[in-house]
């Protein structure tokens, strides 16, 4: 029994002792690649090519130390030399090129091709590539993956017409002798195909103006009795969302494709309306109406509702349309300043709900009235508020007229 304990106990201090140097090489070679994370040779790096921020964090943005003209003008250069003169096939070649053409010869070509635009350039290498059909075919089957044959010609200072190579027709004009991608580009294309079409796509021009008739046609208004916002902010009912709108414009005009988030930012930005629950803003009477509107009950013969048909609502609607109609004269006259006048409710302060001391102490009656312009504010057409408490006077009639004399 001794000896069994006695080799398990070795046993396990071995294997103890095995676990200790596996977990102290694990740890020092973690704690290598912690250190070997950024090397001063790649911090040098970050810092030539991007730089540091203001905290020393690399940046991930490249700050230029020079103009967006002098990029271009280097990288113009860069392009240059890519496009420079290459050398021109060797002595063996069966058409002997290089007696055809001195060197200036070729450097003048060369320059004088890089001098052309895009279109010029397709115009050029068409003029002096002639088309033939291939005269000899080492076999003979139905499908022929090559058509037909490429005559290069160059023209010298005697403006005749002398048959080189590829390879010295496509060094002479700057290119690599085994890239012929701008001479198959330029012979598939026509004449007057040859001009590049980079930044000629037509983007399509959304008709907003059916987005807003779309839109309008929802009847969104300004609030009958709301303070924030006003009177720029125009509100439809909240049981229409976007979404429905957005459905029936595609199911009504499905000539005009608009997605969802361009619909959105027409009624968000464009026209400013919101579907905000006006809360406890709302028109006494109105309120009023609206639950003994639910009531089982003949509206002919209802006092309430009479008195609201014929005397309320027609205030209401008169004052908005008179409303529309400054809102709408204010985008145009410059000689008359249109504003609006709204008197909040009665503020009590403190408003600290969160706070129960706060709401058990005595409360101070503050008023606000706001002057808000209909059309654009400008630099001396403001928004204008006056604040005030019951120390100093209240809202009686005297109270209001003060303030407008104020104003």
């Amino acid at each position: 029994m001794n000896d069994t304990s006695t080799s398990i106990s070795v046993m396990d201090s071995n294997i103890l002792t095995q676990f200790n140097i596996q977990t102290e090489n694990s740890t020092a070679h973690s704690q290598d690649l912690i250190n070997a994370t950024i090397t001063p040779h790649e911090l040098t790096n970050t810092e030539e090519n991007k730089g540091l921020t203001k905290d020393g964090r690399p940046r991930k943005r490249q700050k230029f130390n020079e103009s967006v003209k002098e990029r271009q003008e280097k990288k113009k250069k860069v392009r240059d030399e890519q496009n420079d003169l290459k050398d021109p096939c060797t002595e063996k070649c069966m058409k002997k090129c290089v007696t055809k053409f001195t060197p200036q010869v070729r450097q003048d070509i060369h320059d004088r091709y890089i001098a052309f635009d895009y279109e010029s350039q397709g115009l050029f290498i068409k003029c002096c590539i002639d088309v033939k059909p291939v005269m000899r075919r080492s076999q003979v089957t139905e499908d022929y993956k090559r058509k037909t044959t490429y005559i290069y010609n160059l023209k010298g200072p005697d403006n005749i017409k002398k048959e080189v190579c590829k390879t010295f027709f496509l060094s002479t004009l700057g290119y690599k002798p085994n890239n012929d991608r701008r001479i198959t580009t330029a012979m598939s294309k026509a004449i007057d195909e040859q001009k590049t079409t980079r930044g000629s796509y037509k983007r399509t021009i959304i008709d907003r103006q059916a987005i807003k008739d779309h839109i309008m046609s929802y009847h969104p208004a300004i609030s009958h009795y709301r303070r924030e916002h006003a009177p720029k902010k125009l509100y439809l009912p909240s049981d229409i969302t976007i979404t429905m709108m957005h459905e029936n414009f595609c199911s009504t005009r499905p000539d005009i494709k608009v997605s969802l988030e361009v619909y959105r930012k027409v009624v968000r930005n464009d026209l400013n309306i919101s579907f905000a629950h006006l809360g406890n803003e709302e028109c006494e009477q109105c309120e009023y109406f609206k639950r003994h509107n639910r009531l089982d009950h003949q509206e002919e013969s209802c006092e309430i509702c009479q008195n609201y048909n014929m005397q309320h609502k027609p205030r209401y609607i008169e004052s908005r349309k008179e409303y529309n109609e400054d809102r709408e004269k204010a985008k145009t006259d410059t000689e008359v300043i249109y504003y609006s006048v709204d008197l909040q409710k009665i503020i009590m302060l403190p408003r600290m709900d969160q706070f129960k001391t706060a709401i058990f102490c005595p409360r101070l009656i503050a008023f606000n009235e706001s002057f808000v312009p209909l059309g654009p504010a400008t630099k001396d057409n403001k928004p204008y508020a006056v604040l005030w408490n019951e120390s100093v006077a209240g809202r009686s009639q005297e109270d209001i007229i003060s303030l407008s004399r104020h104003f």
